[in-house]
């Protein structure tokens, strides 16, 4: 069974209506009614404890995952999730990154810790590592508003996400945003 991570950013939360919530909502959940081998989490904010998540995923049966995820989300929350997952053996066949944001992995999630992730509202001022288990990798980012999504290195290269017209704020909810998902998804699902 494939387990989704839909993943929120730094300033949304649980209850918030963001561009997550809908992309879960209208993209994501149908999977779950149509098809067994997936399993939808419910939108998780960015500072989850991924640690438990992915022993619950290992405890659960789960032989891979997806992650998509915004902002902090997917700049630190969904490289942390993935390299908990590496260390039970889970791959992560998809991750999904709209404009990750750059945070430092060692940084706790705890609220003074933030100040330190500074280099976030600087653009191109570091690069987002994803570990080796995670088999794809796609994005998106804007450039319009800081932040802005940070540079990528993926199995050995750098690369910048493709950029689109979009605002910081406004990207998770984009039509890019819930095209790439869908696009993705039903790749996976016709592999």
């Amino acid at each position: 069974m494939t387990r989704i991570f839909p993943i929120t950013g730094y300033l949304q939360k649980e209850g918030d209506p963001t561009g997550i919530h809908r992309i879960r909502r209208e993209i994501l959940a149908p999977l779950e009614q149509a098809f067994v081998e997936f399993d939808i989490e419910p939108v998780r904010p960015w500072k989850s404890d991924w640690c438990e998540l992915a022993k619950r995923a290992s405890l659960d049966g789960i032989s891979s995952v997806v992650i998509v995820a915004y902002s902090w989300g997917a700049g630190w929350a969904a490289q942390v999730l993935a390299r908990e997952l590496m260390k039970l053996g889970i791959p992560v066949r998809l991750m999904v990154l709209i404009d990750p944001v750059y945070r430092p992995l060692w940084l706790p999630a705890w609220g003074f810790a933030n100040l330190l992730g500074f280099r976030a509202i600087v653009p191109n001022s570091a690069t987002i590592d994803v570990p080796p288990n995670v088999w794809r990798v796609v994005g998106i980012r804007q450039n319009k508003t800081v932040p802005c999504g940070h540079p990528i290195r993926w199995d050995g290269v750098t690369m910048r996400l493709p950029l689109i017209d979009s605002t910081h704020l406004t990207i998770d909810d984009s039509p890019e945003a819930s095209s790439l998902v869908s696009t993705e998804i039903s790749k996976l699902i016709h592999t």
